[in-house]
């Protein structure tokens, strides 16, 4: 304290100035982590979870529709209804091939893994069953024979099974989601937290050092103070303090005890003159 008195005033107000710098860097510091953590959990619950539910949701569309387009290739009453459906249909596989690897890219959930594994399998099954019943379809054309058969309970397994393995699929990640939102809600609280008490601390700190750097400007002020009213009312024995301070409150009490000084002399002086009457 002794140390920070002796400062001159500019370096007492260019430290009090650093101090609240610092303590405004550190509360800012925080935030940002604590936005990034967040951040970074939405960003996960985004690229993870909900890319990934919509990848599998609209493969289960895609799914159902090449069904439905073999279906109705198989039934078409002409031709070009015919190949109006397996031209659908051809759009639909290959949709489907697109959100197969956008569910790849997305997986994360172990269950989901093992369900893939399945999954790939499944729709290895269903694809040649396709590529099967397309080829028998050119040999039957309009003639419901041979082609007719992937209409059947076999195929229909398939896709029953199929459908629960991507309803599973799409649960899993809701659970995920609903569990990363929760971690990010939870985060998101104690670092709330954490903030308010840096920003107590950061207040208290503030406050005492400021309350510090006045007390170290106005103790020595106010004991100048009261020498220069005990010169007034004639205590000339009275100790000036603080004149070895390199700084304003020692140029303030050098010249309280020059001012001393003159009033000794005048003091000398005048009881000279009062004995040398006598």
């Amino acid at each position: 304290f002794i140390t920070l008195e002796k400062l001159r005033l500019t370096p007492k107000l260019l430290v009090a100035a650093f101090v609240g710098m610092l303590l405004t860097m550190v509360l800012g510091l925080a935030g940002l982590k604590s936005i990034e953590a967040i951040n970074g959990y939405n960003r996960h619950l985004y690229n993870s979870d909900l890319i990934g539910t919509a990848a599998i949701a609209k493969a289960h569309v895609n799914f159902r529709l090449t069904g439905r387009y073999l279906r109705e290739a198989i039934l078409a009453p002409t031709l070009a209804r015919q190949d109006e459906a397996k031209a659908s249909l051809s759009k639909a596989a290959s949709d489907l091939d697109l959100d197969v690897a956008l569910i790849r890219e997305t997986l994360h959930i172990e269950q989901n893994k093992k369900l893939f594994k399945e999954l790939n399998s499944l729709l290895a099954v269903h694809s040649q069953q396709i590529s099967e019943a397309l080829s028998l379809l050119e040999e039957d054309k309009l003639q419901i024979g041979k082609a007719a058969a992937f209409l059947s309970e076999r195929f229909q397994r398939i896709d029953s099974r199929t459908d629960k393995v991507l309803d599973a699929m799409v649960d899993n990640n809701l659970a995920g989601a609903n569990k990363t939102t929760q971690v990010a809600a939870k985060l998101y609280q104690q670092e709330r937290k954490l903030i308010l008490l840096i920003l107590v601390i950061a207040i208290t700190l503030g406050s005492g050092f400021g309350w510090i750097v006045l007390l170290s400007i106005k103790r020595p002020l106010k004991a100048l103070s009261s020498s220069v009213d005990n010169l007034a009312q004639g205590d000339l024995n009275i100790t000036i303090p603080y004149v070895d301070y390199p700084n304003e409150v020692g140029l303030i009490a050098r010249s309280v005890k020059i001012l001393k000084g003159i009033y000794l002399k005048l003091e000398s002086q005048r009881w000279i003159k009062t004995h040398t009457a006598e």
